[in-house]
């Protein structure tokens, strides 16, 4: 590479990339792609724009993926000049279809939050009927928002996996048979130690599931769980477009809201980034980063006030409904 002022920039990102832990293999392909692209276009660096970085990323007939990281890797980009004082507007992410897919997330807002929780909450249950989901419902669900867990992570829980004495949850085997430590808030843990207290009791088996139905050598099952979460949104006033929003959307939420929080805290995403890919069950952190994009598609006003602070590690207690 050279030493024209836009070469100079993305060397000093991958560099940056390279000192916070990434492996730059990939960004050395798609930058290498980018400086092609703006040399063919006369693209000088005092040029640059956020509309430039959208059109480097639609400029060729590709997969949706492959167009998504090629977002991914422009937000960061832009994101970094930022950081050294470049004045660029963020790439914006293209809706060609007008409706959203059946893998577009959807980022539930802090009201709808509040409103699916407090149906949940207040849910009203016949009293002939047995079931069991007042007890299972509140927990289970703010597993998923307040933990970023999968669907069947929380499912497969077995009493022995939920530490209600230090507030912490072992997935075992989760995607990519990756297993790991997830802490919960202090409000979870002590909905969890009611729970067992009230309902498990202190003998139940250690093998057993967390959570179930009628038997507790049997897990609940996801479609009946998928059903009630349908007659939640509909209490609280969440219109289901026949596409979402779904159950592991709470995961892409609980993202986006922390690194929301992140940010209005003065922190660096770029450097949390590592520890929120290990908190996840991330295999890399292309999964992790795939969440900027998100977070700067509703967000743009939060991206731009980015600065560089130093690194500080996943808190402990994460963000959970009260």
């Amino acid at each position: 590479m050279g030493d024209s002022p836009l070469i100079q920039s993305i060397n000093d990102f991958i560099c940056n990339r390279k000192m916070n832990g990434y492996k730059t293999d990939i960004y050395e392909r798609y930058m290498q792609q980018f400086i092609d692209y703006c040399n063919n276009r006369d693209i000088s660096f005092d040029t640059l724009s956020g509309s430039i970085l959208t059109d480097y990323c639609y400029f060729r007939d590709e997969t949706e993926q492959t167009k998504r990281a090629r977002m991914n890797m422009m937000i960061q980009y832009a994101t970094y000049l930022k950081r050294i004082e470049f004045n660029i507007s963020m790439p914006r992410h293209r809706n060609h279809g007008g409706m959203p897919t059946h893998t577009d997330p959807y980022i539930y807002s802090e009201d709808e939050i509040r409103r699916f929780f407090y149906t949940i909450d207040y849910w009203e249950q016949s009293k002939y009927s047995n079931s069991n989901r007042k007890r299972v419902d509140p927990i289970l669900f703010r597993m998923y928002y307040g933990c970023g867990l999968r669907l069947t992570e929380a499912l497969l829980l077995q009493r022995k996996d939920v530490d209600e004495e230090n507030g912490y949850l072992y997935i075992r085997n989760g995607k990519n048979n990756r297993s790991r430590l997830v802490p919960m808030t202090d409000s979870l843990t002590e909905k969890c130690r009611v729970y067992i207290d009230s309902f498990l009791g202190q003998t139940f088996d250690p093998e057993f599931y967390f959570f179930y139905a009628r038997d507790p050598q049997k897990p609940t099952y996801g479609r009946a769980i998928y059903e009630r979460f349908r007659q939640y949104l509909e209490k609280a006033g969440i219109y289901h477009t026949g596409h979402g929003p779904r159950i592991h959307d709470f995961r892409h939420t609980y993202c986006v809201h922390r690194m929301k929080q992140w940010v209005l805290k003065g922190k660096d995403l770029n450097e949390v980034l590592p520890y929120l890919s290990k908190y996840l069950g991330h295999v890399d952190f292309r999964g992790t980063e795939y969440y900027l994009r998100l977070t700067a598609d509703l967000y743009p006003e939060l991206i731009s006030r980015m600065e560089q602070f130093e690194s500080e590690l996943l808190p402990k207690k994460e963000a959970d409904v009260q």
